[in-house]
């Protein structure tokens, strides 16, 4: 699970190699350009905060310093020749990141696959590219408008800070990641360790531990047993809605008539977070505290990923540093779940190694689950109708319990299954909010079959998929743009298909991943969903306050998951008056 929320990260414009080059006070030059590096950074990031996925290239530095090694000290205090060093590496660095190379094994493949070169989208601004304007057109918008600019190329390349990416804006070829034809020649582990050393703080032994081939596989193996199916997801579940009505529910409402006001996303991530805790990681932490650490931590993910300075990121680490502190604790081993004391008990590594990854599986359990149930209870309730209908069909699922059962407050996972239009309202808006970039670096250079005409793809290029490019497709989906809660009630994939009619040969919203990082956790998440909702709507009205309207999304956490909202709208709830 820790892998599959961060599978989108890498750095910004993260240089952690310079500054353990020896001799960095040697040369004037230098206490100009580093400063320089941490300021240009943050002006970017404060443009896009979102594009964190992406990892500087050392020779582009390396050659600039080089310049600065070249020149007599005396000469680099001189205005004059501190422009042209500039200009000159400005230079350098764009021709490099617009260069496609032509190395004899790239005509090579060029030829025996009679393939051609990406079309490349050129911005003047350099290293930074096009960064700007997909910040400001948004990616989707950014993705389609430079492929129809490209005579409606299929996949085009684009420098986005310092980087070769490739984005693909033909909805059929987005799985291509996940594919062992091209997956072989595709890494991100490089990101989740780099993830893990600078956010979880793990040292190289214990990154070592933690990504262990062998391990991985038997942690898989323990997230299929305890969070996708049998009894284990049973008892997840089970556990899930025990914790609702003894913590949660009380804690909704002031009393039993009146309208209490909350703030809908505090009020739904409270009580996810609360609910998910004991059966995945611990009942010691299911309770506002731990809670409060989570988001605290979760609010400097991305700044301490992207090397800010600790006093910008302190309570941030603060909070890791405490949710350390509490995974090691006796008394959050003496109610561990099941999967945690699994993990324990078989995974073999240092008590470090494992509180640190458990910190990554905490953080990735509640991460997108939250804001995903959020966008689900605010969208069915901005439309009542649909918010009774789905109140009506839990009512008949609950009415068709047999006698001996009519008094049970716990939905069975068959239960669940049957409640199709919540199903299905979860799924929409995961389509509608689900704002993920699929990253993959080419570790060789190969050829991409797109059906109609074969590219290469060369070595270092980041190749970027974006699923919004799939989930707002009108070819796919009949007005996009529209909310529809019943949009998937009665379909699968087979009733679907493409602009060309070419019926889809995968689900129609992506938001787990896919392949060997397809989410281990997704059914407990999608029954945690329609779970959460069907007691609501069982046990309380709700409605958004008077000229309350819905929030826009948060530019700062687009690409690494569900997008989360700008703001917190206000809501009210009371107990159902027919209960």
């Amino acid at each position: 699970m820790i892998i599959v929320r961060t599978s989108t990260f890498s750095p910004l414009l993260c240089c952690p190699w310079l500054a353990n080059q020896k001799n960095n006070h040697e040369h004037p030059l230098r206490s100009w350009i580093f400063p320089s590096l941490h300021l240009y950074r943050f002006i970017v990031y404060s443009v896009y905060p979102g594009l964190i996925f992406l990892e500087p290239k050392k020779i582009k530095m390396d050659s600039l310093l080089s310049l600065v090694e070249g020149l007599p000290p005396s000469m680099s205090q001189a205005p004059l020749v501190l422009g042209a060093v500039a200009v000159v590496g400005t230079v350098f660095m764009v021709v490099w990141a617009s260069s496609s190379g032509s190395s004899q094994q790239q005509k090579k493949l060029l030829q025996e696959h009679n393939a051609k070169r990406i079309p490349h989208v050129f911005s003047m601004i350099p290293y930074v590219g096009s960064a700007i304007d997909m910040g400001k057109q948004g990616v989707t918008a950014f993705i389609r408008k430079n492929s129809q600019a490209l005579q409606n190329s299929p996949l085009f390349t684009a420098t986005i800070v310092g980087d070769k990416c490739v984005f693909l804006a033909d909805p059929q070829l987005l799985t291509m990641v996940f594919r062992p034809k091209y997956s072989r020649n595709l890494d991100n582990l490089t990101v989740q360790k780099d993830f893990a050393k600078t956010v979880l703080t793990m040292n190289s032994q214990e990154s070592d531990q933690t990504f262990d081939k062998n391990l991985n596989k038997v942690s898989s193996k323990q997230y299929h047993q305890f969070l996708f199916k049998g009894e284990e997801l049973e008892r997840s579940i089970t556990s899930v809605q025990e914790t609702f009505h003894r913590d949660v529910m009380p804690s909704l409402v002031s009393n039993e008539t009146e309208w209490t006001s909350h703030e809908l996303y505090r009020m739904v991530a409270t009580a996810v977070f609360k609910a998910t805790m004991g059966p995945v990681v611990s009942q010691a932490f299911s309770n506002d505290e731990c809670y409060e650490l989570l988001h605290n931590f979760d609010k400097g993910v991305i700044p301490i990923y992207n090397g800010f300075p600790e006093f910008m990121t302190r309570p941030a680490r603060d909070a890791r540093d405490r949710l350390l502190d509490l995974l090691m604790s006796d008394d959050s081993w003496k109610t561990a779940s099941p999967l945690f004391q699994a993990r324990r008990a078989n995974l073999g590594i240092s008590n470090a190694a494992l509180s640190k990854s458990n910190l990554g599986l905490l953080w990735a359990s509640v991460g997108n689950s939250i804001p995903a149930i959020f966008w689900m209870v605010l969208l069915l309730t901005e439309h009542p109708e649909a918010w009774e209908t789905c109140r009506k069909q839990v009512e008949q699922v609950v009415a068709s319990r047999k006698k001996a059962d009519s008094n049970r407050t716990v939905f069975t996972l068959d239960e669940l299954d049957k409640l199709t239009y919540i199903e299905s309202a979860f799924w929409e808006a995961l389509r509608m909010y689900q704002a993920n970039f699929t990253p993959r670096t080419a570790t060789e250079d190969f050829i991409f079959e797109t059906g109609s005409q074969n590219y290469l793809i060369e070595k270092g290029t980041k190749i970027m998929v974006w699923w919004n490019v799939l989930h707002s497709d009108p070819g796919v989906f009949e007005k996009p743009e529209e909310y529809r809660f019943d949009r998937f009630v009665g379909k699968s994939k087979t009733d679907f298909s493409f602009a060309d009619g070419k019926p889809l040969t995968h689900e129609p919203v992506i938001p787990f991943g896919g392949g060997e990082h397809l989410c281990p956790g997704r059914k407990f998440v999608s029954y945690e969903a329609r779970l959460f909702v069907a007691m609501l709507m069982q046990n309380f009205d709700i409605q958004l306050l008077a000229g309350e309207t819905r929030p826009e999304t948060d530019p700062a956490m687009v690409g690494i998951g569900v997008s989360q909202p700008t703001r917190d709208p206000k809501a009210q709830i009371r107990y159902r008056k027919t209960v």
